[in-house]
């Protein structure tokens, strides 16, 4: 459900029962880096886990870490659209 045009705010950008989705699109490749350390998720991963990559600043708190997933990994271990 995009909306373009709109003011930052409380309005998420998918409507989802348990979910508050934001979703940013770039014209250009994601870095890298963080290709990467997917694909090493990825390749790390066995039977039963859920490979995620988490981002960290030096000297932050690890509190506001944030955690990245592939969709199809995501939807394959949440469950997808039941639509």
């Amino acid at each position: 459900m995009p909306i373009t045009g709109r003011q930052r705010g409380d309005v998420p950008d998918v409507k989802h029962e348990w979910l508050a989705v934001e979703v940013k699109e770039r014209a250009r490749p994601l870095p890298r880096w963080l290709r990467d350390a997917i694909c090493q998720a990825v390749a790390a991963q066995r039977e039963g886990q859920l490979p995620i990559v988490v981002l960290h600043q030096t000297g932050q708190r690890h509190d506001t870490d944030i955690v990245c997933v592939r969709l199809k990994d995501f939807e394959e271990w949440f469950g997808g659209d039941p639509r």
